[in-house]
């Protein structure tokens, strides 16, 4: 083994164990060639100076035993390093100014220092490996002279250069892990830090020290890492036109584009401008450096690409809805996003280089006068606004919930924000307790009763039946998907007839065929009711009062049917009539709702709601989020094509240079399997479940580990989700420059 030493170090040498004395011999012990003998059980030797001129030298050693001639080597070798590395300054001869101040840089295993010279000497240590040291500019290395005496000793002769290059149109970005962020989706505005050319000024460091013509450097690199978004290419513009790389046939994200220019000063005193050409993916990486004359180390900034979205923040006045808590700011003066759900949103988009702003202007509350004043031919508040107790056990009972459809909510967010011109980069946003979501078609039909009707039947007497709703769905005395008046109500039809008789005091249920029997004048009351008997009678409520008097809605999935025997016409009045009583038997339908999506998302207009106040602030945003990708163009939304699922992508949205990912099993992009559109399988394949599995949405597929695209979520959980790392490559290398692009066209 070899081991790394000092001058002056001492070395301890012992041969084989033996109580004799060993014949030791050491070679190299000079750096010169000398040998040094010894005969002792052990040997001890203090290393000596590194000669001048050179970088170390190795001592090896051997030994003989007693009785022994031949010669054995010593198990390690030692290589020797000078303790210290030691600088004489001066200037160069006719160089003007004083050494004094010199700052060079020392690198050791990829290590740098920058240490200052003072008073013309200096003395500092040095690692046991190889170093090299250079001036840093202003200073300028003319001469090095190595010391004839002593190892690691020089004589500098240096000179300065008349000015450094500054980049002066940007104070940030100085260091590569806090860059200066350029937004590069937003519209161009030269010198700014928006859009996808930067305008860079350079100049002396002192103007005054500028002399026309003198020249300048400059380096632009972008990173092997940045994204393979082939268009527009990164490049470094001068004068209009951009510039052919070092290698011309670099291909971006998968080799450093290298772009150099030397630049003349226009005028004493002046300063050089070019453009940088940083393309539109988020998170690509652009280095400048600039020098003076052939130099590139004077100055320094660091790019990262950002994209900026807005979006708008409509919301119900806090006395329509649950309390959203974590999500909203529940200000009905000036209306925000809750700091919790901001947090959670920008840890979902920063990996994707994405800012998002609410900004003031765009935030507004919608009242109970705005659902009145628009939708009162449909109810109104009455309608769409239910008690939180009536809705759902987990609600706050005392808060209302609001059920909005998409239409209506776009409806009420023109209203509350008076219709604004619309943005390609900002998101309209409007949020309701609930989505609705109706059933296909419930078809009220006696004889084929489907999920939608229920049955009641009253013997002789009108005491309420109660009944839950089929399957979970949800009903409500007003319906809030109603279209129109008529199909207000959520009582929709009514049936009812009379399927037995019987005297008052029997206990047997006759049927109509029995009728004949009675003796008069029962018999002829008994077929006065005959119509009764052969087909339902139909009862179509058009008013509260009517839809009332059948059913009573104890909650959204809990109703008694009932049997109305107020009036002299109401069918309650047959179940005890002139000395009979009849069985009566009811069919009501009712018009069912569903709880619908968490959100509607399409061409930049996003519909949300978060559970019913139920959502964590993380599941919100993963929803939110989601959206957001899906206007971004991923997962190039259900568009015909060829695929297994008959849905596939259109070539032209593709991005350039980045290929559509393949369907699954190959990739990770699937359609359908019980979701809306396309989404993300990436949690799936990771995880190791069926991709073959014809649908995605039991409890099974809800990994926690799911990408933000994956096609459902549960909006309670407070897990962290992100993009995967291929929806993360995708969404970064999308242009965000218009977020209402019709992916389906």
């Amino acid at each position: 083994m070899q081991y790394e030493v000092y001058e002056g170090d001492p070395l301890d040498l012992a041969g084989v164990e033996t109580e004799e004395d060993v014949e030791f011999t050491l070679l190299n012990t000079d750096g010169n060639g000398k040998e040094e003998k010894a005969t002792a059980k052990r040997h001890q030797h203090t290393c000596g100076k590194v000669p001048a001129g050179k970088e170390n030298y190795v001592i090896s050693w051997k030994y003989k035993l007693p009785d022994q001639e031949d010669l054995l080597s010593g198990k390690d070798t030692f290589r020797v390093w000078p303790r210290n590395l030691k600088l004489d300054v001066q200037m160069k001869e006719g160089a003007k100014g004083s050494a004094e101040g010199f700052t060079f840089s020392l690198e050791q295993g990829g290590e740098i220092e920058k240490p200052t010279v003072t008073g013309g000497s200096w003395t500092g240590p040095l690692k046991q490996m190889a170093y090299s040291l250079d001036a840093v500019s202003p200073w300028k290395l003319e001469e090095k002279l190595a010391s004839t005496e002593e190892a690691a000793r020089y004589t500098l002769k240096v000179s300065q250069l008349p000015w450094t290059a500054k980049i002066i149109s940007h104070g940030d970005g100085k260091a590569e892990d806090a860059p200066f962020k350029q937004y590069v989706n937003l519209p161009l505005v030269d010198g700014t830090d928006a859009g996808n050319i930067m305008k860079v000024e350079v100049a002396p460091h002192d103007r005054a020290l500028g002399l026309k013509d003198q020249k300048l450097s400059v380096c632009v690199t972008f990173k092997a890492t940045n994204s393979k978004r082939t268009t527009p290419r990164p490049a470094l513009i001068l004068n209009g036109a951009e510039q052919t790389s070092t290698d011309p046939g670099a291909a971006p994200g998968t080799a450093d584009l290298v772009y150099k220019a030397q630049l003349a000063l226009p005028a004493n005193g002046g300063s050089c401008v070019f453009h940088v050409q940083l393309g539109y993916a988020g998170g690509d990486s652009c280095h400048i450096q600039v020098g003076f004359d052939d130099g590139t180390g004077d100055d320094e900034l660091w790019v990262c690409n950002w994209r900026r979205l807005e979006s708008e923040f409509v919301v119900p006045h806090s006395s329509l809805r649950q309390g959203w808590d974590k999500i909203v700011n529940n200000d009905d003066v000036a209306p925000g996003p809750h700091p919790d759900f901001e947090a959670a949103l920008k840890r979902i988009l920063d990996p994707l280089f994405i800012e998002l702003k609410f900004p003031d202007a765009f935030r507004a509350v919608y009242t109970a006068a705005d659902i009145n004043a628009l939708l009162s031919a449909r109810g109104g508040e009455d309608t769409f606004i239910m008690p939180g107790a009536y809705v759902h056990p987990r609600l706050t009972p005392d808060k209302n919930c609001t059920f909005l459809s998409p239409a209506d909510l776009d409806a009420l967010r023109d209203r509350a924000l008076h219709n604004p011109a619309p943005d390609p980069r900002r998101l309209m946003l409007v949020w309701t307790d609930m989505l609705p979501k109706t059933l296909s078609d419930d078809d009220a039909n006696v004889a084929d009763a489907t999920p939608g009707e229920y049955v009641a039947v009253f013997e002789a007497n009108d005491t309420p039946v109660a009944h839950s709703t089929a399957k979970g769905q949800l009903t409500s005395l007003r319906n809030p998907v109603c279209k129109s008046a008529a199909d207000l109500w959520g009582v929709e039809k009514v049936y009812w007839r009379i399927t037995g008789f019987r005297q008052q005091g029997d206990t047997d249920w006759l049927d109509k065929t029995d009728i004949w029997r009675e003796p008069e004048p029962g018999q002829g009351l008994l077929n006065s009711l005959w119509d009764s008997w052969e087909a339902p009678t139909e009862v179509l409520p058009t008013s509260e009062a009517e839809a009332s008097k059948w059913v009573d809605f104890v909650s959204a999935q809990k109703f008694k049917v009932k049997l109305p025997n107020t009036d002299p016409t109401d069918p309650g009045q047959y179940l005890q009539w002139n000395g009979y009583e009849h069985r009566i038997v009811v069919t009501v339908g009712l018009r069912h709702f569903q709880m619908g999506a968490n959100a509607n998302a399409l061409q930049g207009k996003i519909r949300m709601t978060p559970c019913m106040g139920l959502g964590s602030a993380e599941g919100v945003a993963r929803t939110l989020c989601h959206e957001m990708g899906h206007n971004l163009g991923h997962a190039y939304i259900e568009n015909k094509g060829e695929a297994t699922d008959k849905r596939g992508r259109i070539p032209r949205h593709q991005i350039p240079g980045i290929p559509f990912d393949a369907f699954i099993p190959a990739g990770f992009f699937y359609a359908g399997r019980g979701h809306k559109g396309a989404h993300c399988a990436h949690g799936l394949k990771t995880g190791g479940k069926d991709l073959s599995a014809r649908s995605f949405a039991s409890i099974d597929f809800q990994l926690d580990t799911n990408c933000v695209l994956f096609g459902q979520g549960d909006q309670m959980k407070t897990v962290q989700f992100n993009y995967c790392p291929e929806c993360t490559r995708y969404i970064r290398a999308s242009d965000a420059l218009d977020i209402t692009t019709n992916w389906k066209a």
